[in-house]
């Protein structure tokens, strides 16, 4: 029987759950159905997602009975076999459909308190299979969540994501000397993120004091996809940096690419940071400095060679982000530890780059979401738990 999934997305859905949902809906058998205004649908896009098996319901939100009727009608009219929600809120709209269709959730960060409360009754009421995507979230929906005997209805799922190279002709020099970079110029840092949600206030914040300890070293500066966010940071640069050593790139540049031409990179951000970017810059061998976003810090937390981490602790008691006031020094007291010790100068192994490649390849992602969706119909009440297949690293990744 040929699986045909609705995908219902909304405001809620965390920009790595639409990552992977666009490694996925790729053909016939999958339609994307965006509750809310229509920057959700633009979110995806964003993503990757194929607009051809796209559309935004009008509504007002998850929450909106409007979009409720949506969900109803679109599983109807694709005659759906499965509902695959990629948010809390796309999961309340998707357990409105009266029919017995297999339900599936997948979340792209740790859901909330409230969150978790509104998944316990889901559940309650309905069978629904939980999907993570890392291990990480995976923990904080059965801490918040699920409970007890309950928990073989809950998997990880590493979102797919391409590691394809844009411009792979050019050499890092040749990439440096489209860029305006000379030869004799360096060292090279590149500072921002890839996708929608990606500050760069902090990153800036570190650009301003970094041009001031070192002269001499050249910044690449990517703009995230937010027009607003994007002049607020245009008048930061314009008051605060020297303009003979940085350079602000526009989108004809992909994040891959850049990622090739810097010698390292910067992440500095409160806010989540795209585990895209961070991937990329793995991939390419840069060494990453910065905070990390906690759905990538089960790679980095033993340390891959020339891969440094920091991130803000939460308060324990209060359960809040530390006062971040200290980010920008710390960071840059890592780049100075980076420049001096020579031994911390080192590319990725090819062991790293290969677990990137391994951890995150959209083949692997497709077949363990067969698998589940399979699964389900054979097994509606998921006695016998999700059973995804083992993630494996085939030779071929280890050649990428």
């Amino acid at each position: 029987m040929a699986h045909r999934i609705l995908h219902i997305i909304d405001d809620s859905s965390a920009h790595d759950a639409l990552t992977a949902l666009a490694a996925l809906a790729v053909d016939d058998g999958h339609r994307v159905l965006a509750l809310g205004h229509r920057d959700v649908l633009a979110r995806y896009v964003d993503c990757g997602g194929d607009a051809r098996f796209a559309t935004a319901a009008r509504s007002l939100g998850w929450a909106d009975p409007t979009g409720w009727l949506a969900v109803r009608r679109a599983a109807r009219d694709f005659s759906a076999t499965h509902l695959h929600a990629w948010g809390v809120g796309s999961a309340v709209a998707a357990a409105t459909v009266t029919q017995s269709l297999p339900r599936v959730c997948t979340l792209g960060i740790a859901p909330t308190r409230a969150q978790g409360r509104i998944l316990r009754t889901l559940e309650s009421r309905q069978t629904w299979a939980f999907v993570a995507t890392s291990s990480t979230v995976a923990r904080a929906i059965a801490g918040q969540a699920l409970g007890g005997a309950k928990q073989e209805r809950l998997g990880r799922i590493r979102p797919g994501i391409s590691m394809a190279q844009p411009h792979e002709a050019l050499g890092p020099r040749e990439l440096r000397e489209a860029l305006g970079i000379a030869p004799d110029e360096g060292p090279v840092l590149l500072a921002g993120g890839e996708g929608r949600g990606t500050r760069l206030d902090f990153s800036l914040w570190v650009a301003a004091i970094l041009v001031e300890l070192f002269p001499k070293m050249r910044m690449i500066v990517r703009l995230g996809d937010e027009p607003h966010a994007n002049a607020r940071a245009q008048r930061f640069a314009n008051d605060m940096l020297r303009h003979d050593i940085n350079i602000f790139v526009d989108h004809d540049w992909p994040w891959a690419s850049l990622c090739r031409a810097a010698d390292m990179m910067i992440v500095a951000s409160d806010g989540p940071i795209s585990v895209r970017s961070i991937l990329h810059a793995m991939a390419a061998g840069t060494p990453v400095i910065g905070t990390a976003n906690e759905d990538i810090s089960e790679l980095i937390e033993h340390g891959h060679t020339g891969l440094l981490a920091y991130a803000p602790k939460r308060d324990e008691i209060r359960g809040e982000p530390t006062p971040p006031g200290r980010l920008p020094r710390t960071i840059c007291s890592r780049i100075e530890e980076f420049m001096g010790d020579s031994t911390l100068r080192w590319p990725l192994t090819d062991r790293a780059r290969a677990d990137v490649y391994a951890h995150f390849r959209p083949a692997q992602m497709r077949t363990q979401y067969a698998t589940l969706y399979a699964n389900l119909l054979t097994d509606p009440k998921l006695e016998n738990g999700l059973q995804l297949p083992p993630e494996e690293v085939t030779a071929a990744d280890r050649m990428a």
